[in-house]
């Protein structure tokens, strides 16, 4: 397991060291396009905190920022394998547009059809302490045995922060589960504080110049 944290976030290389932390022999690695992607080659889950682009007229252009640039969804295409697990804690990473005669195209679609079997991502803008708060509960139960469609659903309700969506087979654990693994409230740290829309100042879409 590894995770990177992407530039211009105050809270994202803490969302990764902590993420680093729940997973036996998980490890950080650079927030380079080609360190990520020889990860997705290697790696079974693979945990990205950075800022998301989603391409409405060109989904395949969705991105998600790195150091050295964007890493899209059409850099995918090309992989002979990637990650089972796919964790995208970024704004608008899940979003996708459906041609009427294809599959939805984007970030999280891309990574599906490369053979991907689960994906966690951002639906809607989210500040930077509340993908902190969420991420660091949802990777807890991750590795206390629930399966990512229930560790999201539980942390989301621990945090009430409900931006992040899992896509495809969410349903299998990566972990045996540990028998007390069951009940949210008994696993990890008490939740961070959840901000409100007033404060924005970290969230995870790139910021456009303006004027």
């Amino acid at each position: 397991m590894v995770a990177a944290a992407g530039p211009g976030l105050a809270h994202a290389y803490e969302e990764r060291d902590r993420v680093v932390a729940c997973h036996p022999g998980a490890r950080p690695v650079a927030a380079r396009r080609d360190a990520v992607l020889a990860a997705l080659a290697t790696c079974d889950v693979v945990h990205l905190a950075a800022h998301g682009v989603f391409h409405a007229r060109s989904p395949l252009l969705s991105s998600i920022t790195l150091e050295d640039g964007p890493l899209m969804a059409y850099d995918l295409l090309g992989s002979s394998r990637t990650a089972r697990l796919v964790v995208l804690s970024a704004c608008d990473s899940g979003m996708a547009r459906t041609p009427t005669d294809g599959a939805p195209l984007g970030l999280a679609g891309a990574f599906l059809a490369q053979g991907t079997a689960c994906v966690v991502a951002g639906m809607v803008p989210v500040c930077d302490e509340d993908a902190l708060a969420v991420m660091s509960r949802f990777h807890e139960l991750l590795a206390a045995g629930h399966t990512p469609a229930s560790a999201l659903a539980y942390a989301s309700a621990r945090t009430g922060i409900t931006a992040f969506t899992c896509f495809g087979a969410g349903d299998q654990p990566l972990v045996p589960r540990e028998p007390d693994a069951g009940c949210p409230v008994d696993i990890g740290r008490a939740p961070l504080p959840v901000h409100g829309e007033e404060d924005r100042e970290g969230d995870r879409r790139p910021v456009v110049p303006t004027g």
